[in-house]
C-alpha cells in the first residue's frame, strides 16, 4: 500500500538539505584545458572538440581574465609549440597573477 503520508522533514529548511544533500558540485570542481600555439592572434578550432581552440599566448590571457571573472580558477595548459622561451613567458606571466 503507497503511504498516505510523505514525511519531508529532512527538506524543511535550507540547512538541512544542504547537510544531507549527497552531490554538490562549484566552479572550485572544474578544470579548463587551453590549447596554446605560439603566433600572436592565432585562434583556430579543434576540429575533434568543437567549441575549443588553440589560441595564441595573448588570446590565451584574455581567456584566462575571462575565466577567472567567471570564477573558474583551475586551468591546466596543454602546449601545442616548441619554443621554450613562449612557455617560460607564459608560466612567468602566470605566477604574477597568482593563483
Amino acid at each position: 500500500m503507497y503511504p498516505i503520508n510523505r514525511n519531508r522533514r529532512l527538506r524543511t529548511t535550507e540547512t538541512l538539505r544542504n547537510l544531507i544533500r549527497e552531490n554538490s558540485i562549484t566552479a572550485n570542481d572544474f578544470l579548463v584545458p587551453l590549447f596554446v600555439v605560439e603566433g600572436k592572434n592565432i585562434k583556430q578550432e579543434i576540429q575533434s572538440m568543437p567549441n575549443y581552440f588553440k589560441m595564441s599566448i595573448d588570446l590565451i590571457l584574455k581567456e584566462i581574465k575571462l575565466l577567472h571573472s567567471l570564477g573558474l580558477k583551475s586551468i591546466k595548459f596543454q602546449k601545442v609549440f616548441l619554443k621554450y622561451h613562449l612557455a617560460m613567458s607564459l608560466e612567468n606571466y602566470l605566477k604574477i597573477i597568482g593563483n
